[in-house]
């Protein structure tokens, strides 16, 4: 008589995602306070909307920024 041996294997999977470099805080001259600065991809993301919005919200006054020589705005994320 032979035995049958039956062996189960549960598997989980856990993604982690982390932003590379740090959180970058920069005062914003019209909140007159220390301010998480975000990209306007990220700012489209945290509001639901693309970047182009984002750029025209920029443009129009409505989202402070800062300019950061040689690259792309940040955008405060208390005006979003």
């Amino acid at each position: 008589m032979k035995r049958r041996t039956e062996i189960t294997i549960e598997t989980h999977k856990l993604l982690v995602v982390r932003r590379r470099g740090a959180e970058v805080k920069i005062w914003c001259a019209a909140c007159t306070a220390q301010s998480r600065m975000v990209t306007p991809a990220e700012a489209a993301r945290l509001c639901g909307t693309d970047a182009r919005d984002i750029y025209r919200r920029i443009e129009s006054g409505l989202l402070h920024f800062v300019e950061v020589a040689g690259g792309e705005p940040l955008v405060c994320s208390r005006s979003l």
